[in-house]
């Protein structure tokens, strides 16, 4: 839904709330609130801030030993992600290692499906088969979803194929649309972008 409030004085009155639960020790209400202000500033295109609440919020959820509860695995997540959009991949890719923690198996999926995109970017054709490894998880958590198939997106304009590119997209927009109950949920219009990436591509390699 559209904030129908300012965001400088929705931020505000997140940060009391955020304050508010810290000094009664409402740890979930903290954490909430803190990934919120995170998002709030992602939504306004204040990336460097996001950033900074997003890696506030997840430090915040180590210490309180919620590293892989929700918030703490998608603040860490959205972390990379916003690490990756300002051209930081190599911090992204060091922000999602789990090589030396044992993460849950939902915030592995998570978190590799987020490093799928950094991954393909890169020209990591490997990246492709987090698409199938991960597709158990579709129903559960939409993220993973829609980063593995972003990832999958970029491995196939990369190889110019279209195909595969609209059958991913189509598979996608069919899961999403049920698991959050909006068939024109707004990441449709990312995914039609990346879409007419593929078949710019495709086209460019046509004889």
């Amino acid at each position: 839904a559209r904030r129908r409030v300012d965001p400088l004085e929705a931020a505000t009155l997140i940060e009391a709330v955020i304050e508010q639960a810290r000094a009664s020790n409402d740890g979930a209400s903290e954490l909430r609130s803190m990934f919120g202000l995170a998002s709030l500033w992602h939504e306004q295109c204040q990336l460097e801030k996001s950033q900074e609440v997003y890696a506030q919020t997840y430090s915040r959820a180590v210490e309180m030993g919620r590293r892989w509860d929700a918030f703490g695995m998608h603040s860490r997540a959205m972390t990379a992600t916003l690490q990756y959009l300002r051209g930081d991949w190599d911090g992204a890719m060091r922000t999602l290692d789990t090589s030396n923690e044992e993460p849950t198996m939902m915030a592995d999926a998570v978190l590799r499906s987020t490093a799928s995109a950094v991954r393909a970017g890169r020209g990591d054709q490997a990246a492709l088969e987090e698409l199938d490894d991960l597709r158990p998880y579709w129903h559960r958590e939409g993220r993973i979803a829609l980063y593995s198939v972003i990832g999958a997106l970029e491995v196939y304009e990369q190889r110019a194929d279209a195909a595969a590119a609209l059958g991913a997209i189509d598979m996608l927009v069919e899961s999403l649309g049920a698991l959050w109950l909006d068939p024109w949920f707004l990441a449709r219009i990312q995914l039609s972008t990346l879409g007419l990436s593929v078949l710019c591509a495709a086209a460019a390699r046509a004889p």
